[in-house]
Order: structure tokens, then sequence, then C-alpha cells
């Protein structure tokens, strides 16, 4: 053989590899149970508390639907409810809302001309300049269709990138796409996906629907009214809304019957009156002027009876309660802006004007519905030491390092003590 060549022998089974630079293969992720079983112990232990965004009409991570006829005020209601969440103001004047979120209007149906017009009556009527902008509001004219998957990925891409809290859809008919509306699977499937979508990304969705044809003027609209099948099982809360009596023209007025519920137990029937006026030759001069009567708190005669009074009293006192926990939640997060990690009793009394007998009341409440929580922290009063002290904060997820607190007597016992 001639010097310097290369002979190859080939290699037998007995010898062994060299596995240095061998590629690794793949290791495969464990794969997720597809049905999840938990102990008693494990599910008394987990966090399901709830958080209204508007109280007791609006809770966060459930599917809303707003239901109604043809032309029953239900753009005009989604538009005041937009509203009111981006700016924190009451929906509808009456309904408290616990904090500003963002909110994204999706509209198909009204153009952005009425819908402007809409939007600056309501500003007007909540105390805010027509033309004042909110970073929290953001709204949309391009309506995606349910059904098309690659069109609702890039939607929900974009509508996340904005960070909203809600959005609301209005109305369903124009989203469906080619989706059988007579069939519960076809319309539920397609509802259950962009459900969990939107709400897996922390978004609240609210849909606008329209009522089948079998609902009479001056009838309380019930879940069963709403067309197309599968929505009413799809909705976990609602606001459906109907004409008390029918709609004169020339008047812009609207007396309607609104229920709201939801699947947790909350909810009521109102009458709602809306007064709108008429557009003059250059489109302006209609306002939005809207008053609420909870129809169990109605007195059932003229003079109405001593059982009426009381219940209307009542009524009066649900509100006002409602009003005082919406301020509460409102001065415990802008204390928390200003870089305190909770607001003590005595904070509320001189910076947030708050007695102390209502600062038990509210926060005993709202520690019984999960929504604040004791929290012992320093602070610094002057040039001297920090000092300790015991305020409230929004409640922070069980199992999180902090001590289990509730509401006691002994907090309020020296309303002369720290002022932090």
């Amino acid at each position: 053989m001639a010097n310097g060549a290369h002979v190859h022998t080939p290699r037998t089974a007995g010898h062994a590899h060299d596995h240095r630079h061998a590629r690794a293969e793949p290791t495969a992720e464990p794969k997720k149970p597809r049905f999840e079983f938990l102990t008693d112990a494990e599910f008394v232990a987990g966090d399901y508390r709830q958080e209204f965004l508007i109280t007791n009409v609006l809770a966060k991570g459930q599917p809303c639907g707003i239901g109604g006829p043809v032309k029953a005020m239900k753009t005009g209601l989604s538009v005041d409810m937009a509203l009111s969440l981006g700016t924190g103001t009451p929906f509808l004047g009456t309904f408290a809302v616990t904090r500003a979120v963002t909110t994204v209007m999706v509209s198909g149906e009204s153009g952005r001309a009425t819908l402007l017009e809409t939007r600056d009556r309501i500003m007007k009527a909540k105390g805010f300049p027509p033309a004042q902008p909110f970073g929290t509001l953001h709204w949309c004219f391009d309506v995606p269709r349910l059904s098309d998957a690659a069109a609702m990925a890039e939607f929900t891409e974009m509508l996340v990138a904005r960070k909203p809290e809600v959005v609301i859809l209005d109305p369903l008919y124009l989203k469906l796409g080619d989706v059988n509306a007579a069939s519960m699977f076809e319309t539920g499937d397609v509802l259950k996906n962009v459900g969990t979508k939107l709400i897996a990304a922390g978004i609240t969705t609210v849909i606008c629907h329209h009522a089948n044809r079998s609902l009479d003027v001056g009838k309380p609209m019930e879940l069963q009214h709403l067309s197309h099948a599968g929505f009413s099982q799809f909705v976990g809360q609602y606001v459906l809304i109907n004409r008390r009596k029918e709609y004169v023209k020339g008047t812009g007025r609207h007396e309607l019957v609104v229920g709201i519920g939801g699947r947790d137990g909350y909810g009521g029937q109102y009458h709602v009156d809306i007064e709108e006026g008429v557009a003059d030759e250059c489109f302006r001069s209609r306002v939005w002027d809207v008053r609420i009567t909870n129809t169990a708190d109605a007195p059932a005669g003229p003079a109405g009876s001593a059982e009426d009074k009381e219940a209307k009293k009542a009524g009066e006192l649900r509100q006002k309660m409602a009003a005082k926990k919406a301020k509460f939640l409102a001065d415990v997060d802008a204390e928390k802006a200003k870089g305190f990690p909770a607001v003590s009793a005595n904070r509320l009394k001189t910076d947030y004007h708050w007695q102390f007998t209502d600062i038990k009341a509210i926060a005993d409440c709202l520690m019984q519905d999960g929504q604040i929580e004791l929290h012992t922290f320093k602070f610094k009063a002057g040039k001297g030491a920090p000092q300790e002290t015991t305020g409230f904060r929004r409640a922070v997820p069980r199992g999180a390092d902090r001590p289990a607190v509730r509401a006691s007597a002994g907090f309020f016992r020296h309303p002369t003590g720290s002022t932090g």
C-alpha cells in the first residue's frame, strides 16, 4: 500500500460510541392533565373572590350581555357603561364604579358621528368637558368576525396591546360571520372560544345583542328573549332592556324597564327614564338625563303604604352604602398612588373627611366582601423616627406572605393615636 494512504476500517459491533458531540434529544414537557381534581382542602384554600367593576352590575372576569329589542337604547347604555368605567364615575348616574379601568368600545352599527355625539352628551352629563380626552378610553369601528380564527387572533393581539380590563362589542350579529345562529353548538363554541381567549388575557367581555320578536312592549325582558341559540347560556351576567311604553317620535323620551343580574346572585329590576331631547338643524341640543327607580322600592299606590315607605327607605340606604363603599375604595387607591402601602383610619378622617363610625362600618363590609384587608406598615412623620401603624389596603390573594387579619373593634379604640 502506498505510503500515506488512508485505510478505512469499518466499525464493528464491539466498538464503543463517542457521545461527546452527539445532539441531545429534546426533553418532552410533562403533559398537563386534561381533568383537574381538587381535594376539599385545596378547594377551600383557593382564592375565588369576585371583584365588582360596577357595583351590583358588572363583575370582573365574567362574560356579560346587554340585550334588548331594536332601537331600545342598547348602544346608549353600552356607551354610558364604557365612559363610566373609563372615568370611574357611576354607571347611569347610580351604580358605583369601584375604580377607573381601561375600556375599549368596539362598535360596528351606529357610526362614528352618532357615537361621538352620544359620547359628548354623556360626558357632559358626568360633569366633564365633552372635548376632554381620557387615556383609559379606546374606540374601534372595525368589527372582527368571531368565527374567523386569523382575524380574531389579530384583533386579540391588538386589543391586548392596549391593556384593557373591559371590552364592549356592539352588536353580536355583525360579528358572528358564517356561524349558524340557530345552532346552539356552533354559536356556543364561537362565543366560548372568544370569551376564553379574552378572559384569559384579563379582559372582561361585554356583548350587545338583540332580543327576539316574542318580546312585547311593557314586558320585562328575560334571558329566553335573547335571539340566537347559545348566547343566554354563554353570559354569566346581563343587562336586559325593554320599553315600558312605545316610544313617541319627536319627544326624545325613553321609558325603559331594565333587568340586571348575574350567576352570583346580585341584580334587580329598574325603571330607567332617559331624556335625550331632539336634535336641532345642526345635529346638536340633545342631552343625557337619566332617572332610575328600583321597582322593589317603588310605592304601589299614590301615597304608598307603610311597607312601601320602608322599602323605599331601605333602597335609599342601599344606594348610600354602595356610594360610600366606592368612595372608601377610591380613597384607599388614592393613598396608594401617593406611595403609601395602606391608609390608616386617622388619615381617612383628616385627609378624606371620614367619620370613625363610618370608617368602621364600611371597612367591616368591605373586609367581609374580601375587597380590603388590614395591613401594618411604617411611615415617617416629620423629622421623627419612622412610626408603625395599621391601615387598610386592597386585599391581596390568599396564600401570599401576609398574616390573616380581620376587622376588630380594637382597631378603632384610639382615634387620637397615630396619624399615619
